[in-house]
């Protein structure tokens, strides 16, 4: 098991720049000064150490904090190689999905409300705890936003800060 004071033998973290340096040889590959790990796939900072791979903003916790989180990690800025202290929370899967990105093919510009062409309403849902909530039909897009950021109202999202795109577009229209 990794803990903070196997991590501090052989990786520097800078809290500014987010990045590990290597302080102590973990192989040959590998020389003292060197910025640690790779982007893989997803687009997440990994680093092997001891033959184990690990994310680096993970691993940022347990460098500044000593410990692993049990909860999800999340890059407020999105971005998922920025590992700045400063980038990166404690999250629930709640508070992960409330700053994920709308996605590409949603139309509305807000998460959880879609305009169904068939019945010619906007559709309001929310996802809390792995189920979908639908939350109403309405003919006028502003209500159906509303409707969608009063229920994210009633979910207790403790560390969750920033804004979700139903709350941005009431900030618009001045609700």
């Amino acid at each position: 098991m990794l803990t903070q004071k196997k991590l501090k033998k052989y990786l520097h973290y800078s809290r500014l720049t987010g990045f590990f340096t290597w302080i102590k040889k973990p192989c040959s590959k590998v020389r003292v000064g060197d910025r640690a790990g790779t982007i893989n796939g997803a687009g997440y900072v990994q680093i092997t150490l001891k033959g184990k791979i690990h994310l680096a903003h993970r691993l940022s916790f347990l460098y500044c904090k000593g410990y692993l989180p049990e909860a999800q990690v999340d890059h407020k800025d999105r971005i998922r190689h920025n590992n700045r202290w400063r980038n990166l929370r404690e999250a629930s899967p709640q508070c992960q999905s409330r700053n994920a990105k709308v996605h590409r093919t949603n139309t509305s510009g807000v998460q959880g409300v879609y305009f169904s062409d068939r019945d010619q309403k906007w559709y309001t849902v929310m996802k809390v705890d792995n189920k979908n909530n639908f939350l109403g039909t309405f003919t006028d897009f502003d209500e159906a936003v509303y409707h969608r950021f009063a229920a994210e109202q009633c979910v207790h999202w403790a560390t969750c800060s920033l804004p979700t795109s139903a709350e941005k577009h009431l900030r618009k229209v001045r609700y």
